[in-house]
């Protein structure tokens, strides 16, 4: 269903509130949003992203796209009662409609979120559903620590063509753990990389 039009302009907001979660938004941009913020009242900020977030996020699992189109997802399933703030930041002038559906009953938020990882600094993320390294580097270091023992190094060209066996989304070096197959993935980057970690969360849990 159509959820609401962002209002034209470069950096211009649009908040769209709603009374019940749906399982994905999508909308069209021929210029990339700055921003999305969903804020769920009483439970916290359940995605967080800047442009490049969103392109990393919007490649889950996506086999294919409408032209200059963007998926998100945000919980697991339909959730409703709940208060839910929808907060864009346009890039241009233009006027993208949104549109929100679910295909079933959720119970688990979708929760996305950017962090900053300092050069040479490094950081072990486990837990996680789906992992976007923005602007990743042949001289990062990236190894990955599979549920089964095996241990592998990865480079940057390594990772793209990894991740064309899950999403036909390429904007981003994405780590796809949908179905638990990773224990952990250890980041050393050369300069400083922002990340956008992807997890499930139950429900009503406070973030």
């Amino acid at each position: 269903m159509k959820l609401g039009t962002l209002t034209t302009g470069d950096t211009v907001e649009t908040t769209i509130r709603l009374n019940f979660l749906p399982q994905w938004i999508n909308y069209v941009a021929a210029t990339a949003l700055k921003g999305l913020r969903v804020i769920v009242q009483g439970d916290g900020v359940i995605c967080d992203l800047d442009e490049n977030g969103i392109k990393g996020v919007s490649g889950i699992r996506r086999y294919g796209a409408v032209a200059n189109s963007y998926m998100i997802p945000l919980s697991d399933g339909l959730i409703p009662g709940k208060v839910v703030d929808l907060v864009f930041t346009n890039s241009a002038a233009q006027t993208p409609d949104i549109y929100g559906f679910s295909t079933s009953t959720g119970s688990h938020y979708v929760v996305s979120q950017r962090q900053t990882v300092l050069a040479a600094s490094g950081i072990t993320i486990n837990n996680f559903a789906h992992l976007a390294i923005i602007a990743n580097a042949t001289t990062d270091r990236i190894t990955i620590g599979f549920k089964d023992g095996t241990l592998q190094e990865f480079v940057s060209e390594e990772l793209k063509n990894w991740y064309t066996l899950y999403s036909n989304e390429t904007d981003s070096y994405c780590i796809d753990n949908i179905e638990g197959n990773i224990d952990y993935v250890r980041i050393i980057p050369a300069a400083d990389r922002v990340i956008v970690w992807t997890k499930y969360a139950e429900a009503g849990e406070i973030m």
